[in-house]
């Protein structure tokens, strides 16, 4: 934690952390003498400069700070909300460990709420820490599932299929997403059924079940909302799987959207897709562009690292630079081995054996279906208009003029 936000709000936060967590294992009566009556001035500065730091969530320190002023008489909901909002912006500021500290403080305050559960879960799972993720996740849906909470349920099925892909346990992944697909579109939430789709066809994707992985896409894209936020990531998605398949052009027309679209640190995968796209389509000039823009970005994002050095890889080899193709895949299978990340390891492992092998990419190949030019051309005018400040449609609205 110390080492992710500016130094004043990490200590701060680091010793929030600290004393919530004492708290909890803290009986009623030894709660009294836990924390100093009156703190001393330069403390209170601290914490001062901190709110300053926190912006609109300075009164979520403070809900933190009333704790540690009356000790017996905290407000259990009240800091569990605040504990999920600090969670929330630590994860969109990049601080990991701030915020899996803060959401499972949260899950502790309300054990009951399948929403902190899963929350636990999904950045415990981001951190590639699967064992507790899954414990998390297996919560929320238990909890979910009790409180006939539907939402929750289907984002706990989603939030444990991923990880089951992550952790190499396909059948078990195929089941949550499955069943979270099912239960959305049982209870009308077709956004979530979208999601589930989605999760789907790039788990078919990766495995290189390229029909199955078409046959879901397709129903993603007919069931998600006109301005969802993840659908900038369905689009690079498909480029994907037109990468793979060798359609690189038609790939490169939804990459360049998608960076459009989508800013650092979290376009950085489909930048690297698009350079690697670029070189296999032989546009080289434009590739060397990509790749200093990619790496220039990797500067100061190494988060995604590990596979944009994969998908790097396989663009360099295209481009014919092969000793920087065998660095970089080397580098992504070291980087993916230190987050833990099995699969990205044995994906970047394969693209090792092939450089070192010297298999060559192949050309791209001719394809005028129709069906297949029609998804491409549909996600393109999709993107066009795509704001995800905008509301969905209506109930009374049909399902498509929502998936138009």
């Amino acid at each position: 934690m110390l080492g992710e936000a500016p130094p004043g709000l990490a200590v701060v936060l680091w010793q929030y952390v600290r004393h919530l967590r004492d708290w909890l294992g803290a009986t009623p009566e030894e709660r009294r003498a836990l924390f100093h009556a009156e703190p001393p001035p330069w403390i209170l500065e601290k914490r001062q400069e901190a709110r300053a730091l926190c912006g609109e969530l300075a009164g979520d320190l403070g809900a933190v700070e009333a704790v540690l002023a009356s000790p017996p008489a905290a407000d259990l909901q009240r800091l569990a909300g605040a504990c999920e909002r600090l969670a929330r912006w630590a994860d969109r500021e990049g601080w990991a460990e701030t915020g899996i500290h803060f959401a499972e403080l949260a899950a502790r305050f309300d054990p009951e709420e399948p929403r902190l559960a899963n929350l636990a879960g999904r950045l415990t799972r981001n951190a590639h820490e699967h064992p507790v993720a899954e414990t998390w996740l297996e919560r929320g849906i238990g909890l979910a599932r009790r409180r006939a909470d539907w939402v929750e349920y289907t984002r706990g099925h989603l939030g444990a299929g991923i990880l089951c892909m992550w952790t190499g346990s396909e059948e078990r992944a195929r089941r949550h997403l499955n069943t979270a697909s099912t239960i959305a579109m049982r209870e009308g939430h077709e956004w979530l059924a979208a999601e589930a789709q989605h999760d789907l066809f790039h788990f078919m994707a990766i495995r290189g079940q390229y029909v199955d992985a078409e046959l879901h896409a397709r129903r993603a894209l007919a069931w998600y909302p006109k301005h969802h936020q993840r659908f900038p990531f369905f689009a690079a998605d498909v480029a994907y799987l037109l990468v793979c398949q060798r359609h690189y052009s038609a790939a490169i027309v939804l990459l360049r959207s998608f960076v459009r679209l989508v800013e650092p640190p979290h376009n950085v995968l489909g930048l690297s897709l698009l350079a690697r796209a670029l070189a296999a389509a032989g546009r080289l000039e434009e590739f060397e562009q990509t790749r200093e823009q990619l790496l220039d970005l990797l500067r100061d994002h190494g988060e995604h690292e590990a596979g944009a050095r994969w998908h790097l890889a396989y663009a360099e080899r295209a481009a014919g630079s092969w000793d920087a193709a065998r660095a970089s895949a080397r580098a992504a299978v070291e980087l993916a081995r230190a987050r833990h990340d099995h699969e990205l390891e044995q994906l970047a492992r394969a693209a090792l054996a092939e450089i070192d092998a010297g298999e060559r990419a192949q050309p791209e190949p001719r394809r005028k279906e129709r069906k297949f030019t029609e998804l491409v051309d549909t996600i393109v005018l999709r993107l066009l208009s795509w704001s995800p400040t905008r509301r969905g449609r209506s109930r009374s609205r049909s399902r498509a003029d929502w998936a138009a």
